[in-house]
């Protein structure tokens, strides 16, 4: 993998700077769309934009808190803090994304959970891994085969509860259902085994979403489904918004999940 180490070594930077936050004091304030935004938002923002900018001085950088767009067919997709709602309660459910697209290809995904102590990482045509902070370890992330649809666990969101999404699930007949935050972190249990479906119908999810767990999963074996089979384009920066629905699934529930959708 091209950019491992480096991409390690950032994240030993982050965990240092996360560590070192007094969250007693904690204050947020909304967005013009009304999303919850902190200090800490803004601050990881800063570490990851001068982090990719001394690194790639060429691309372009799309986030949710803030847009750099160059003549590049590079483009960064970050996310400081994935599941801010999560984050405000101090739940740990939440994860610092990063993701890499060249035209409408993603090369590069990278999510810190960093309550953790766990970075996930992929890189195109190189598989999927997670490094544990705590051990010191590493580990591919590679989907069984050896998998009994009966036992499928479905992902709801923890902070945006939507009934579609809900009668969806139970159409589908899983076995158990599992409540959480952060869109990245719900795919990355679907990309380590401990869940196999996740709906998103809201129409709320951005680029910087969907880039860095997208090519993770899929580099472990997982699937995504949008709508209409109408995958995001990332080679268009200004239109970040993925206003369709998607699954992201375990390749066994295919049949299941778009006979049913």
């Amino acid at each position: 993998m091209k950019y491992k180490e480096l991409f390690i070594d950032f994240a030993k930077v982050l965990q240092t700077r996360i560590q070192s936050w007094d969250l007693s004091k904690m204050h947020a304030h909304d967005k013009a769309d009304g999303s919850p935004v902190t200090r800490y938002d803004e601050e990881l923002n800063r570490v990851i934009n001068h982090f990719l900018r001394k690194n790639f001085p060429q691309h372009n950088i799309v986030g949710e808190e803030e847009q750099d767009l160059k003549e590049s067919e590079f483009t960064w997709y970050v996310d400081p803090i994935d599941g801010t709602k999560e984050f405000i309660k101090q739940n740990g459910q939440w994860a610092v994304q990063i993701g890499l697209s060249q035209k409408n290809e993603v090369l590069l995904g990278f999510v810190f959970h960093a309550s953790q102590n766990k970075l996930y990482y992929a890189e195109k045509g190189e598989g999927s891994i997670v490094f544990d902070f705590n051990t010191k370890k590493e580990e591919k992330l590679l989907l069984s085969t050896d998998f009994e649809i009966q036992e499928s666990v479905g992902l709801a969101s923890f902070s945006n509860r939507d009934q579609a999404e809900l009668d969806y699930l139970e159409r589908i007949k899983i076995s158990k259902l599992t409540e959480m935050g952060s869109f990245g972190l719900k795919v990355i249990q679907i990309a380590t085994g401990k869940a196999h479906v996740y709906a998103n119908f809201r129409n709320l999810i951005g680029l910087w979403d969907i880039c860095a767990p997208a090519v993770i999963l899929t580099e472990a074996g997982g699937k995504f489904y949008f709508e209409n089979e109408n995958p995001p384009t990332y080679y268009q920066p200004e239109n970040y918004q993925v206003n369709r629905k998607l699954l992201a699934y375990h390749p066994a529930m295919e049949d299941k999940i778009l006979r049913d959708i």
